[in-house]
């Protein structure tokens, strides 16, 4: 369903907003990225381990600070790069891909990724994350 743009000068700042996010989490900061969000925010990552799904739907932000502070530690993001933002209405996509690095053990891999992002007025209220999530397992070495 097509969804009629808000006024131009918030379609700026709500990209703008997802640029700020997206570098903040290149860089690991979970407190910037953040900033961007709704207090209620929810996350999902859209994969599943097994029978289950590999991470449980988080809302809010407290949640979302205590359980992705640890994952922006382990995963390095620093040679992933933004390839392009569609958007839509209260919708946007971002296309992301590049070299990621699990700093526990090291070991690298390429990926490519999709986020979907929803918008309440400029800041971001639900994020849900497409990514290969097979490699992120073997290479995280969590067990199926």
């Amino acid at each position: 369903m097509y969804l009629p743009d808000p006024a131009p000068d918030v379609r700026a700042r709500r990209i703008a907003c997802l640029e700020r996010m997206l570098e903040a989490r290149r860089k690991g900061d979970i407190h910037a990225l953040l900033d961007e969000c709704t207090d209620d925010v929810g996350y999902r990552v859209m994969g599943r381990l097994g029978d289950r799904p590999l991470m449980t739907h988080l809302e809010g932000k407290g949640r979302l600070r205590n359980e992705l502070g640890g994952v922006f530690e382990r995963w390095d993001w620093t040679d992933v790069a933004v390839g392009r933002i569609l958007y839509d209405g209260d919708h946007a996509v971002a296309e992301v891909a590049g070299r990621k690095t699990y700093r526990v053990t090291g070991q690298a891999f390429e990926d490519s990724m999709c986020l979907v992002f929803e918008f309440s007025d400029e800041k971001v209220s639900a994020i849900r994350e497409y990514f290969d999530t097979f490699t992120v397992v073997r290479v995280g070495g969590f067990s199926m």
